[in-house]
């Protein structure tokens, strides 16, 4: 088996971006250790802030590397289902361009969110949402990261195993996300109408544009 997966590794551009990610997280355990493990668990967002600041997300690499792990996790998990259904090919550009797009909804939605929070004074309960929000996605990401190298050296040519797991994950993603958010809209009172918005258009513009991507490429 390890020969299989040597040669693959060499052959195709899955099992370097595999690779890679594995090589990311291990730099980001290794330079994070105690402020990773301390992310990962179930810890307090108020003593995660109090021991390692307010601003992780960009004042530090470590929400980068984090946040970049996590959505090649998704994008690539996300073509491998589309193809599944032979909506798209899988080729790496579809890849790069779906990746593109869930990181850059990703940073506007931190920007926006943060803008919102400042502008109706709610700039530590934004930061304790994103905290929980990027949190969910990362272990969620973790699984699905498990999921991907079975499929891939295990399970190549048979897409059941990975249609399985897929409803799986959205089911728990969609949850937790929901609980995360009910806790947020609990701790504002001002401006309620602007955050369901902003929340709402956070959740559906990612399908929108995997629709898009189906349409027309």
């Amino acid at each position: 088996m390890e020969w299989i997966i040597l040669n693959k590794i060499n052959q195709d551009w899955v099992s370097i971006l595999l690779f890679s990610n594995l090589i990311l997280l291990s730099l980001t355990k290794s330079r994070y250790n105690r402020k990773f493990l301390s992310f990962f668990k179930s810890i307090d967002p108020s003593v995660y802030f109090n021991n390692y600041g307010n601003n992780f997300f960009l004042n530090t690499l470590f929400g980068i590397y984090v946040f970049s792990f996590s959505m090649v996790n998704v994008s690539l998990f996300l073509i491998f289902i589309l193809k599944s259904y032979d909506l798209l090919n899988g080729s790496k550009f579809q890849f790069l361009i779906l990746f593109s797009f869930l990181q850059i909804i990703g940073f506007l939605s931190y920007i926006f969110g943060k803008t919102l929070g400042s502008f109706f004074g709610y700039n530590r309960e934004i930061l304790i949402y994103n905290f929980n929000k990027l949190r969910l996605i990362f272990r969620i990401s973790i699984l699905i990261f498990v999921i991907l190298i079975v499929h891939h050296f295990y399970f190549l040519n048979n897409y059941i195993f990975l249609k399985i797991l897929f409803f799986f994950a959205i089911a728990a993603y969609y949850f937790n996300s929901s609980v995360i958010i009910f806790n947020f809209l609990r701790t504002i009172n001002q401006g309620k109408i602007y955050f369901i918005l902003y929340l709402c258009t956070l959740k559906i513009t990612p399908w929108v544009y995997v629709y898009w991507l189906i349409k027309n490429i």
